[in-house]
């Protein structure tokens, strides 16, 4: 009986690993040289890879030209492009030449240094670096290894509070008689502070209750204010909790801003709490003397923590954790089986031996000091201080545009590369939704990608900058698909650039929401102006407590001239001449109500064919324009938009056949398209009015006949 034959197998063969890693640095550098054109945030749907994927493991190797061949097809396409200059989301993940050659010995050497005899070298080194940093950022002495303190390189500032946490538990348990006691300890942060905190407080046992995220506001910048931690934690000893750990953040998540680290100090000092210095992102640009200002108050605290993988070019991942007192962490971390006992392993209470394993949650560890030495090494303190500033001089160059546009406002202060902005509100519309519906846009065009998130109720958009290839023509480029997106919106929201109500313009096309008759709103649908764009001053409307038809089928329609009064006219409207209809369709559910508002019934007003008419366009709640109503027949429509496509106008049709065919939309740009519409549905399509049914013909008499009881109607109902 045969046998299948074997494959040659030498895993490290250094010949193949030549060739091949050279072609995955072939793969990388024309990653890098293509990002750019991928779409920033991936366009895959969820379960994509499975479609692509065999269900099984192969049995025998395949090439590597294949498995590349597969990274480029599928995995690239199915990425979010950290690396695109485009990229503004979150907080930049930068990598950097020197970074990754770092990893590349992290990687290749692949020493496991959990105690000092496992790789003495891997040890010295971190403890180096780890002082070089802490003098970088001008850090105390106590925090250093040759001031009695230390630090250590952990994955991410999450692990690092989740240790520091620990550590400040057992010593408060321990003063406190017992674990039994773990149901009083109180942990504090803000609202902003990041998330991590909170799932730290969980890990280590602290009931959800005893977590307090203290609410920030726009008058302290949404930093945590120490009056406010005070209060706080007065109240809990004397409801006879015991206040635990303070988390102080310098450049929040949500926005970039900088806790009060030194009046946060004071208060912790005073109750006897650990407090911890959160520096993830902005930790970086504190080497920068302009901005080291932002850790005084650090000397008061008993740890600090930052991520050179944000903004120091050291790639994922990377987190610096110094400590004040590294006894307290070891304490709390530490294990010492039999199997992991050596000579040197006793040495440690010296401060001349450091087992890392007792400074982390794991027990292996990668040989992240290298990566960081390397960065140092290469590049030096001068030129990682100008790639800083150069981030922030774009990201202040973002915030001037911003400001210079009368639509948009800067919500808070940038204090670092991080921009929160938002669409100004619009006469009372609904400007979350609308701010949602703008940084959807931008996201999803693929051509840049940028977060958001909520300040003191306020919907916001983040720009954060930083991405290594990030240079000022990805930032304009960013700021243009804004302002183009916004103004697709304003065609929608009818929003201009000094933040008011416009009815249409040249070539708009408006369009909105499906008509939903239950709730009373009907839809945009078009309209035109000859001049430039015109705006409209807000007119209230009010509807008298009367209706004067109602249906059968539930619909109403209020047309009476006595139905509708003006609390206040349109002002300045030289040279306006254009078209606009509105439905006056209401859908009641039993008794039909005895008063309405502009949310509940639709108004309908037809254009008066004269000079400088008195048009009306504030549309209030949720009311939508539509071309349709209980007086025009489609024949009157088509004869309209035949006319305004000779004068450069374009339209979005949009309505509901009174015989219950669906919703139809039609996009109207030349007199081509009008002509197919017209094939399509008929010269023959019937409208309901009260007790009249047109069956209409597109001619010059039923254009006149209706517009002449359109003009008649409009008359009565502005001179009677």
């Amino acid at each position: 009986m045969g046998t299948l034959p074997v494959e040659i197998f030498n895993p490290l063969d250094l010949e193949s690993f030549i060739k091949e890693s050279h072609m995955v640095l072939d793969l990388i550098a024309n990653y890098y040289k293509d990002v750019e054109k991928y779409p920033v945030q991936s366009k895959v749907d969820p379960g994509f890879l499975w479609k692509h994927s065999p269900t099984v493991a192969p049995y025998l190797s395949e090439p590597l030209e294949e498995i590349l061949d597969d990274v480029h097809n599928i995995i690239i396409p199915g990425l979010t492009h950290w690396q695109s200059p485009n990229f503004f989301a979150y907080f930049q993940a930068n990598a950097s030449t020197a970074g990754f050659l770092g990893e590349m010995l992290c990687t290749g050497l692949n020493v496991v240094g959990f105690n000092w005899i496992t790789s003495p070298a891997a040890t010295e080194l971190e403890r180096i670096v780890m002082d070089w940093m802490g003098k970088l950022l001008k850090l105390p002495h106590s925090f250093l290894f040759s001031g009695k303190g230390g630090g250590v390189l952990h994955g991410s500032s999450c692990e690092s509070i989740v240790c520091t946490l620990a550590a400040a538990r057992d010593k408060a348990l321990k003063e406190m008689g017992g674990h039994m006691n773990i149901t009083k300890l109180v942990v504090y942060g803000s609202d902003q502070t990041h998330s991590c905190l909170q799932k730290a407080a969980k890990l280590v046992g602290i009931p959800p209750s005893n977590f307090r995220p203290i609410i920030t506001s726009s008058s302290t910048g949404f930093s945590l204010s120490a009056h406010d931690v005070r209060v706080a934690m007065e109240e809990d000893m004397a409801s006879g909790l015991v206040p635990l750990f303070l988390c102080g953040t310098v450049g929040t998540t949500g926005s970039g801003a900088v806790d009060q680290l030194d009046g946060l100090g004071c208060v912790a000092k005073e109750f006897g709490v650990w407090f911890h210095i959160d520096a993830a992102y902005a930790g970086s640009a504190c080497i920068c003397p302009e901005f080291r200002h932002y850790l005084d108050g650090v000397e008061l605290a008993d740890s600090i923590s930052m991520n050179p993988h944000k903004w120091f070019l050291s790639n994922m991942d990377c987190c610096c954790l110094w400590v004040r007192n590294p006894k307290l962490l070891v304490d709390s971390l530490s294990s010492d089986p039999e199997y992991l006992r050596n000579k040197f392993s006793d040495q440690s209470n010296d401060h001349e031996v450091v087992n890392y394993k007792d400074w982390q949650i794991a027990l292996s560890r990668r040989f992240r000091a290298i990566k960081l030495w390397v960065v140092l090494r290469r590049y030096g303190e001068a030129n990682l201080m100008s790639h800083i500033r150069s981030d922030v001089k774009l990201a202040k160059h973002f915030e001037s545009q911003v400001m210079a546009d009368g639509r948009f406002e800067v919500v808070v202060p940038r204090r670092f590369a991080v921009v929160c902005f938002r669409l100004k509100p619009i006469n009372g519309g609904n400007v979350c939704e609308m701010n949602r519906n703008l940084l959807e846009a931008i996201n999803s065009s693929g051509r840049a990608y940028m977060s958001h998130t909520i300040l003191g109720g306020i919907f916001i958009i983040r720009c954060a900058i930083g991405t290594t290839l990030t240079e000022e023509r990805h930032v304009d480029g960013a700021w243009k698909l804004i302002q183009e997106k916004a103004a697709d919106l304003s065609k929608k929201c009818l929003i201009t650039p000094n933040n008011q109500i416009l009815s249409c313009g040249p070539r708009a096309t408006i369009s909105a929401s499906t008509p939903n008759w239950q709730d009373g709103t009907a839809w945009i649908c078009g309209g035109n102006l000859r001049q430039e764009w015109t705006l409209i001053q807000p007119v209230q409307w009010m509807v008298a407590d009367e209706v004067d038809i109602e249906h059968q089928d539930g619909t109403a329609e209020v047309a009476h001239k006595k139905s509708i009064r003006m609390k206040q006219r349109t002002q300045n409207l030289s040279g306006f001449s254009g078209l606009l209809f509105l439905i006056a369709k209401r859908r009641f559910l039993g008794q039909a109500p005895s008063s309405y508002t502009t949310a509940d019934v639709q108004l309908w007003r037809p254009y008066l064919p004269r000079p400088h008419n008195k048009f009306l366009s504030y549309l209030g709640g949720e009311t939508r324009v539509v071309v349709i109503d209980c007086h025009t027949t489609l024949a009157y429509l088509f004869a309209h938009l035949s006319r305004s496509l000779h004068r450069g106008c374009s339209f979005t049709l949009k309505y509901q056949l009174p015989n219950g065919d669906p919703d139809t939309l039609i996009s109207v740009t030349t007199n081509e398209d009008l002509d197919n519409m017209i094939k399509e549905y008929g010269r023959t399509t019937s409208l309901k009015s009260p007790g009249n049914v047109y069956r209409s013909t597109i001619c010059q008499e039923h254009e006149s006949h209706e517009r002449s009881v359109l003009e008649e109607h409009v008359h009565q109902m502005l001179h009677d």
